[in-house]
């Protein structure tokens, strides 16, 4: 067997990174739901969370509903100016982000990939 040399060696560990990062660009993990918490929801909002008030994209179904402020919004802590996924219970004391097993009021970043996926989720439900 032909010795490499330390060319040969910083040839394949260049090409071993290179292969890392591509996994890691393309395989980055992605969104998972909780379809508990999904199938539960009265409501799924898109929007983004500013200054306290949730400003709703769109709503599925459609709602004439004010959900601009969720019971257990403090319970979160999202970013700024980021659009999320937010499922929503409507309850006697108002709306607030359906809980996941355990408890958990759980949002979604609402990206082209999650949407996607929740649209094919929601066709299955």
């Amino acid at each position: 067997m032909p010795r490499l040399g330390w060319r040969g060696a910083a040839l394949v560990a260049l090409i071993w990174l290179a292969c890392l990062l591509f996994i890691t660009v393309t395989l980055s993990n992605p969104v998972t739901f909780n379809l508990a918490q999904i199938r539960q929801a009265d409501l799924i909002c898109v929007g983004t969370f500013q200054d306290g008030t949730f400003q709703v994209k769109n709503c599925w179904p459609e709602t004439d509903l004010e959900l601009n402020h969720f019971e257990n919004q403090e319970d979160i802590t999202p970013a700024p100016k980021t659009q999320y996924i937010v499922p929503v219970t409507i309850t006697r004391s108002g709306p607030e982000i359906t809980l996941a097993p355990f408890d958990v009021p759980l949002i979604y970043p609402a990206t082209e990939q999650t949407l996607e996926r929740l649209r094919a989720i929601s066709s299955k439900l």
